[in-house]
């Protein structure tokens, strides 16, 4: 080989590991470990979930708190709802989503704790029947057994679910009472 073709050689050698030292290794950025609960509650926020549950699923005017519900619930309600609730399809909330949302939904503390009922086995089978009642009379009935039977804070709560199913508000009321229940359960 010929002097100007070493030269040459080194030369393009040279720069070619100066460049590959210098260029930054092609990395692949990591995967973010994702918190269900955090991304469930950018989700509620952004999917509109918020504006009718209110911030942090306690609740407003046009709709109940439902934090503490199961995962299992939430996505039901979504998907089927009872009441006035809209559905919300995969195509408008993907399972992915909901998934997360119900994670945020779940891990919210319950209305249960926050007020203290805690009913004896009979008032527990009134609400029961009321959660299960396919019509108002039957549910204000058993709600009614359940204030008869009740004293405190339980007859009080009672008496005023009784008078929400009276006057139309049943819906309502089973998601405040499924709300109780799930908090019982934790």
């Amino acid at each position: 080989m010929n002097h100007i073709a070493v030269r040459t050689l080194c030369a393009i050698t040279l720069t070619a590991l100066l460049l590959a030292a210098c260029t930054p290794a092609a990395t692949t950025a990591p995967t973010p470990t994702l918190d269900p609960v955090v991304r469930g509650e950018e989700l509620f926020e952004s999917r509109g979930c918020a504006a009718c549950h209110g911030k942090d699923a306690q609740g407003t005017h046009l709709a109940p708190a439902i934090g503490g519900h199961s995962v299992e619930a939430v996505m039901a309600q979504v998907r089927t709802p009872r009441g006035q609730m809209p559905a919300f399809s995969p195509e408008k909330i993907s399972d992915e989503e909901l998934n997360f949302i119900a994670a945020y939904v779940a891990a919210q503390p319950s209305m249960a704790m926050e007020i203290g009922i805690e009913p004896t086995e009979t008032e527990r089978e009134h609400l029961q029947e009321a959660l299960e009642a396919g019509d108002r009379a039957k549910a204000y009935e058993h709600m009614q057994l359940a204030a008869d039977i009740a004293s405190g804070g339980n007859k009080e709560a009672y008496q005023h679910w009784a008078e929400e199913i009276k006057e139309g508000e049943l819906s309502m009321v089973q998601h405040e009472m499924e709300e109780i229940m799930a908090g019982m359960h934790k």
